[in-house]
């Protein structure tokens, strides 16, 4: 812990310092495109020919990675907020020609459709150890309140200071996977979740009318799904200090289409389920922990935007829409791209990576 001018503990500035990482990496990535097309020179100057001296890394050069060879990004600079998440598709197929993609690693077992978000998180746990057996990862199924309060007060003396029931906690659904660090902490590498809300597509297509008289096709969405913001802000919370948010909702049913489509009903009626009625889609309420951007892309890096020449983190959740099931091939395919991020944020932290 870093010390102040007589020699008192102080917390470290965990904010600043994630701030200041990410406006090395602009300055990095800047660098090397100003670079693109000249003959590179040695980037440390004279001095770097001092004996004893440490080299700075020349800037042309690869970078290592957990995959042995370039990183994940390929030296490519984060897209900005407006452009983030384009390309998501061509940048997954990548990592997954590096990693071996989740349908090489989960076999069968990834490609049933009846798996719940938690059992697809257990296969994430297991291909990620079985991939890093250097690394030393952990599932929990619980985030108690008393280890996010300590983790704010940490940060600041002033934050995490309410505590009324000592056993409280958060339990996404899929529960959280964590990685041990250089350090001896675990550092989050991914929280899963599912929710479903709107079983209109079930009941039209059974011929079973809904509403207090049994006598309509579509049931009024009800206000449920906010409860996912808890988790949200709760984990935002417990990664103040993180480059990173590895929070990903899968949100499934009628309540969450996101463009309109024509159902068929036993007695030849088609009925419609709109993608703009108010009395029916819900993605609204649940896009405020995206900060609004676009919904069905990866998140997981911090965003950062600038007010009034202050700099400020995002931590946005990743926030996956559609009516039907999320099947369990694609939940991997989207928990394993976020989950290889977060340890490419983490790379320079992780023990023998």
């Amino acid at each position: 812990m870093p010390r102040g001018p007589q020699g008192q503990k102080r917390p470290t500035d965990v904010v600043g310092r994630a701030v200041h990482v990410a406006k090395i990496a602009q300055d990095r990535y800047g660098r090397d495109q100003g670079n693109a097309g000249r003959k590179t020179q040695t980037a440390a100057g004279p001095q770097a020919e001092r004996k004893g001296a440490r080299r700075r890394p020349d800037p042309g050069a690869p970078e290592r990675s957990l995959h042995g060879g370039e990183r994940m990004t390929d030296r490519t600079p984060p897209a900005p907020m407006a452009e983030r998440g384009k390309g998501q598709s061509s940048r997954l197929q990548r990592q997954h020609e590096l990693s071996g993609g989740p349908a090489g690693i989960f076999g069968e077992l990834a490609k049933r459709h009846d798996m719940a978000v938690g059992d697809v998180m257990s296969e994430i746990m297991a291909s990620l150890k079985s991939k890093w057996p250097s690394l030393s990862f952990r599932h929990r199924k619980e985030i108690s309140k008393k280890e996010i309060n300590d983790k704010l007060s940490s940060i600041d003396p002033n934050l995490g200071q309410v505590l009324f029931v000592e056993n409280s906690g958060i339990r996404p659904d899929g529960g959280v996977i964590e990685v041990g660090d250089k350090n001896g902490n675990h550092r989050v590498v991914l929280v899963g979740e599912s929710k479903h809300q709107g079983n209109d597509v079930e009941k039209i297509r059974s011929g079973t009318k809904q509403g207090k008289n049994k006598d309509q096709d579509l049931m009024v969405a009800g206000n449920a799904i906010e409860r996912v913001h808890k988790n949200i802000q709760e984990f935002r919370n417990f990664m103040l200090g993180e480059a990173h948010f590895p929070y990903v909702v899968f949100l499934q049913g009628s309540n969450f289409a996101t463009a309109t489509f024509f159902v068929g009903a036993p007695d030849g009626r088609t009925v419609k389920i709109a993608h703009d009625a108010g009395n029916l889609n819900r993605i609204d309420r649940v896009t405020a922990g995206s900060y609004g951007m676009e919904i069905n892309r990866n998140y997981c890096r911090n965003a950062f935007v600038d007010l009034d020449g202050n700099t400020q983190m995002l931590q946005a959740a990743s926030l996956y829409f559609q009516a039907d099931p999320w099947p369990a091939q694609r939940m991997a395919e989207i928990l394993w791209d976020i989950a290889l991020t977060s340890l490419d944020v983490l790379f320079d932290d992780l023990e023998d990576a």
